[in-house]
């Protein structure tokens, strides 16, 4: 009899372990597509959730290049349709060209000077070498004349 009480106990062991298995198994089972069910829900969330972001986004740029253009036209109007900010620009425009004009024509006049001072300068020194060259070979004639009208003379009243 407690061998057939230890068997049934045993038999009652393993059918109570069968169904924790059956049991957690169904629950793993259960959760999984649980979870695989609310990714689903929660990709189509996030799918719309990205679409919305997206239609803002372009309505949003839409809407700056809107602002931007209108910005722009108005802008341009105004400064077009006032004669003040015309003339304004049209007299700054001109003494810009003249500036440029000027300091273009000065460069050019400055660059001659200069070249022309240089040049002279250049001249200057050359002529005082050749006057110097000049001096100098006159001095060393001179001399050397002198010194043969000297010699000639000295030889002459000895002889």
């Amino acid at each position: 009899m407690v061998e057939r009480q230890e068997a049934m106990r045993r038999k009652t062991a393993e059918i109570e372990a069968d169904l924790r298995t059956k049991t957690e198994l169904a629950k793993t089972r259960a959760e999984a597509e649980g979870r695989i069910r609310q990714e689903r829900e929660n990709h189509d969330l996030i799918l719309e959730k990205v679409r919305l972001e997206a239609v803002e986004q372009r309505d949003t740029v839409l809407k700056a290049i809107s602002d931007g253009g209108k910005m722009l036209g108005d802008g341009l109007s105004s400064y077009l349709t006032d004669g003040e900010k015309l003339r304004n620009t049209a007299f700054m425009v001109s003494l810009a060209a003249v500036g440029i004009y000027t300091a273009k024509t000065t460069a050019g006049i400055a660059g001659r000077f200069i070249e022309v001072s240089f040049i002279y300068f250049i001249e200057e020194v050359y002529m005082l070498q050749v006057f110097l060259i000049l001096t100098t070979s006159y001095n060393m004639i001179y001399e050397y004349d002198y010194e043969l009208k000297r010699q000639t003379q000295s030889s002459g009243k000895i002889g």
